[in-house]
């Protein structure tokens, strides 16, 4: 499951990258509001993000550090004004 800003439409083929996996294709499943059950195409190898976990058993994630600037975005080739609250560095695998 996940939760979307714009909920899609079932049948329709996403590409997600979930922290410590590549981009991976799939197919949302069902919609429920904003939230959407999501299919990927083939197998995906979890232990990648559960190698993470620390001893309390939450898991790890990247320092965030509070900002306050507005950044140009573009959401289906409409550019957008957004303001940021928030950002962390990305990690890819």
């Amino acid at each position: 499951m996940a939760r979307f800003t714009k909920p899609p439409t079932v049948g329709e083929t996403l590409h997600i990258e979930v922290r410590g996996l590549p981009l991976a294709p799939g197919t949302i499943r069902w919609v429920h509001g904003l939230k959407a059950g999501f299919k990927f195409d083939s197998p995906q190898n979890i232990d990648a993000v559960f190698r993470q976990q620390q001893a309390d058993g939450k898991i790890a994630r990247a320092r965030r550090f509070a900002i306050s600037a507005l950044a140009r975005l573009r959401f289906e080739g409409e550019p957008f004004t957004a303001e940021l609250a928030e950002i962390s560095p990305g990690v890819r695998n």
